[in-house]
């Protein structure tokens, strides 16, 4: 009888095993839809889905394992608000990233959080702020050797040296008259 409970026992937790790893995949594949919306400039609707997967982090995935998964969909809503020309909400979606970040140490999704935050700050034609963040990017590149993502630092520090010599003279002007 001991045996047979055993049986039982060992299948339920294969069983549920099994229905945690559909769960994560699941999730993958969410995440995968939302960046493809995004990507095929259905903002929008990106926006709806990455909203709704992000609720469901305080509900079905509110276990800390998923938070980098978390991490991850609230970079995308900051990206999706970004090409929606929502500065202030992705401005706060980013820096809450970041507020998680530095309480548990995901170097890599802090560095892209900064580098978004770049983003929104060079169209806010705020220079200063812009290169902070690359700085602050800079920075989390070498502390954590992070060299995987750190041509994303160039492309945006790049973009920054280019938007920022032209803008910079036509906004003094434009002050000036």
């Amino acid at each position: 009888m001991v045996s047979f409970q055993k049986y039982i026992l060992f299948f339920a937790f294969i069983i549920l095993c099994m229905y945690l790893r559909a769960q994560e995949l699941s999730l993958d594949k969410q995440i995968e839809r939302i960046d493809s919306l995004q990507s095929y400039n259905h903002v929008d609707e990106a926006y709806k889905e990455a909203n709704l997967l992000y609720s469901k982090f305080s509900s079905i995935y509110s276990d800390e394992k998923y938070l980098k998964d978390k991490l991850n969909v609230m970079l995308l809503i900051t990206e999706i608000q970004v090409l929606r020309n929502k500065w202030d909400e992705a401005g706060e979606w980013g820096y809450a990233v970041i507020d998680y970040t530095d309480r548990y140490n995901f170097p890599d999704i802090a560095y892209s959080a900064h580098l978004k935050l770049a983003i929104i700050y060079e169209q806010a034609e705020n220079y200063e702020q812009c290169l902070n963040q690359i700085n602050k990017a800079y920075e989390l590149y070498k502390a954590n050797n992070l060299k995987k993502l750190f041509s994303t630092y160039y492309i945006r520090k790049a973009c920054f040296v280019v938007i920022s010599t032209i803008r910079i003279p036509l906004f003094i002007l434009q002050k000036k008259g």
